[in-house]
């Protein structure tokens, strides 16, 4: 059996960027049921970490900025109760020295706004706010 997973990394990563119409494409494909669950943030953080080994000093501020959002949209999932996991998933992105340091708080200020009960996500934020003031 194939692995759809692996082919659609790889020919997304093919030419070394996301561009517009893949995140169009993503975006679509992401959301089709309406919620990001935990499989579907890993998949893109995968991707982000396969794009970023293939050329080690590019950056993609549109991709980081959809990168964020998706990881956005599965913190705020109605109902969902913020695991350890999610935790771990969020610092990994937020760790990456590549991304742009404005969307990251951007990010983590809706964090601390609206899951300000959540001690693990705003330590994180608090954390990365002194690291880049």
């Amino acid at each position: 059996m194939a692995e759809y997973r692996k082919l659609a990394l790889d020919l997304i990563v093919a030419d070394g960027t996301a561009d517009e119409a893949e995140i169009k494409l993503l975006k679509k494909h992401l959301y089709a049921d309406g919620k990001i669950d935990q499989e579907e943030v890993v998949f893109i953080l995968d991707l982000r970490a396969a794009l970023g080994r293939k050329d080690k000093e590019a950056t993609n501020p549109v991709f980081d900025k959809f990168v964020l959002k998706v990881i956005t949209d599965y913190l705020f999932t109605e109902g969902k109760s913020i695991s350890d996991d999610d935790v771990a998933l969020t610092k990994k992105i937020t760790n990456d020295k590549k991304i742009d340091i404005a969307e990251v708080k951007k990010f983590f200020t809706k964090i601390k706004k609206d899951l300000a009960s959540h001690a693990g996500l705003v330590k994180l934020a608090d954390d990365y706010v002194k690291k880049n003031p």
